[in-house]
């Protein structure tokens, strides 16, 4: 079995972030990155398999400042080789996930991948999760919100989905999907600096020129602003007196 496993970076939040000069998209050149930390999840889980079943697994990222790192941390982790899908840096990352998906699935229609794994969300992705975009674009089935994969055979998958409330449930099928994961079944291990210095010198990382002829539809930001901040928070018990005070506000707020 092959599993590919899609690494993005987002903007580092606890350094905090700016936006660009028009206000549709972060500042990328003055802020921090790393990990996105689903993505890191997905990579984790796709490591468990490839230790209980010997199944091969591929880091996959879009070009970005910082990716090399990202794809050779991952090989480091564990991962067999990483590719490096290389769009040109500001192309890329203006990008929307229905459009990186695009990009994304041309590149997988030509390989031989039985599964792939993203990370569920993203932070500073605003337009929906890359897995159910991709599985539109593979026409392959999704399965969001999953926290624990497993292979009882190379023909089938087991997959426990996670839903609200605290339940779950596992769901069996065979062929293949895209599966977006919310949290891996273990931790994320832990990588040494000698293991990531030999993975910085690893013959395993390849990068591969995509061509962007193929980009259907790109759904730019209009404008991001930050949350307004506010004086103070209301606790209100009673579902009506709670209700009555929401529309006093939307009223006040010509919302409504």
């Amino acid at each position: 079995m092959k599993i590919a496993v899609l690494m993005r970076l987002v903007p580092n939040l606890s350094e905090g972030v700016d936006l660009n000069e028009d206000g549709t998209d972060v500042d990328r050149e003055w802020t921090d990155t790393q990990a996105n930390e689903t993505d890191e999840q997905a990579l984790e889980e796709a490591l468990v398999v490839k230790e209980a079943t010997g199944a091969a697994v591929s880091a996959v990222a879009l070009s970005d400042e910082g990716v090399e790192r990202l794809l050779r941390s991952a090989l480091a982790k564990g991962a067999d080789d990483a590719v490096e899908l290389d769009l040109g840096i500001e192309l890329a990352q203006a990008l929307s996930s229905a459009a990186t998906s695009q990009i994304i699935a041309d590149w997988l229609s030509d390989q031989q991948f039985d599964v792939i794994l993203v990370g569920n969300q993203k932070v500073d992705d605003p337009f929906g999760g890359l897995a159910a975009h991709l599985s539109a674009a593979l026409e392959l089935p999704v399965i969001a919100g999953a926290i624990q994969v497993n292979v009882p055979d190379n023909s089938r998958l087991r997959i426990l989905q996670e839903y609200g409330g605290g339940n779950s449930a596992w769901i069996e099928f065979s062929g293949k999907a895209v599966v977006g994961v919310q949290a891996a079944s273990r931790p994320i291990r832990y990588i040494s600096g000698s293991k990531l210095r030999e993975a910085m010198a690893s013959p395993s990382y390849k990068k591969v020129s995509v061509p962007n002829d193929r980009l259907r539809t790109n759904v730019p930001s209009l404008k991001l602003e930050f949350p307004q901040s506010i004086e103070g928070i209301e606790l209100i018990a009673d579902p009506t007196e709670a209700a009555a005070r929401l529309m006093a506000i939307l009223e006040e707020r010509n919302y409504i």
